[in-house]
């Protein structure tokens, strides 16, 4: 009991009189939240990624020699900027928000040594839900009843994770060479049976029956060229070309329709309007013959 005593005091005492001065000893592991890792061939990517950056340090006191086995009271925050600002995500926060006021962890070191989850939910810590896509993020600790520490810890990225901002070796900024090529392509290279179901790409969307929901836009630059919507209603300001059969349902080109609008020869239009018939489309044309006939027919009866 009075050893835990004196080990107590001991560790009162170092905190009031030394320094903390922490050493990365381990590069920062962003996980997918933050930098997206890259598969190895012939991977798939996990379906959920544990959402943390694994963090380990050494502490030391200012004669340089490891601190006391303990634990301590560590504050890890998140910030946009090298100094001042606010903490844009802390470990731990007063009212559990990621921008409420920071609190500290409870930090178990060993030897000097510790390592701790940034962002494990699982210990009660607030979730790294912060915006990764920016390249000005540092951390800032602090120790027990210290000042936080100067500098910050400005975060970095492992070397392969570099090529996950690309896409096949293209940036999605990137325009294709004047010489021609694809910016990406998708390849199913396997040879599964004629039965196999294969999707090249899938593309889903949900939410509310709007006809401005798109499935895929193309645009031109100044205004789109072609679009399909979630309806599968499909947009397009070119031409269509067509090397096989064409089938539309609900209209029949090859025979007869339920109404004028579902006939096939009301999509086929003609060179130019008739001498007698103001007929824009064969299925008008048509219509204006029937009625002809009948008017000769009705005149012929009454001869």
């Amino acid at each position: 009991m009075n050893k835990n005593k004196d080990r107590l005091s001991l560790k009162q005492k170092v905190l009031k009189a030394i320094h903390y001065r922490l050493l990365l000893v381990f590069t920062l592991i962003l996980m997918a939240a933050s930098v997206l890792g890259v598969a190895a061939p012939g991977a798939e990517a996990a379906i959920g990624i544990n959402q943390a950056i694994n963090y380990q340090g050494k502490l030391m006191d200012s004669l340089g020699s490891p601190v006391a086995d303990g634990s301590y009271q560590i504050t890890f925050s998140l910030y946009d900027q090298a100094s001042g600002g606010s903490a844009i995500w802390s470990a731990s926060t007063t009212n559990g928000l990621p921008t409420g006021t920071p609190a500290a962890v409870t930090v178990d070191v060993q030897t000097g040594l510790f390592t701790i989850l940034l962002g494990d939910v699982s210990s009660g810590q607030v979730p790294l839900d912060i915006d990764w896509n920016q390249d000005t993020l540092y951390l800032g600790i602090t120790i027990e009843s210290d000042s936080e520490m100067s500098p910050r810890k400005r975060l970095t990225a492992v070397p392969y994770a570099f090529n996950a901002q690309m896409l096949q070796g293209q940036y999605a900024s990137d325009t294709v060479a004047n010489t021609g090529g694809d910016l990406f392509g998708l390849h199913q290279g396997s040879a599964d049976a004629a039965s196999a179901t294969r999707t090249a790409l899938f593309v889903e969307t949900k939410g509310t029956s709007n006809v401005y929901d798109y499935l895929l836009r193309l645009s031109n630059g100044t205004s789109d060229v072609f679009s399909v919507n979630r309806q599968g209603n499909v947009t397009t300001t070119g031409s269509l070309a067509i090397a096989s059969n064409l089938s539309i349902q609900g209209i029949r080109l090859d025979s007869i329709g339920s109404n004028p609008l579902t006939s096939g020869a009301y999509l086929l239009g003609v060179y130019d309007e008739f001498t007698y018939s103001n007929a824009t489309t064969v299925q008008a044309v048509l219509k204006d013959f029937d009625t002809a006939i009948n008017s000769v027919s009705s005149s012929a009866a009454n001869l």
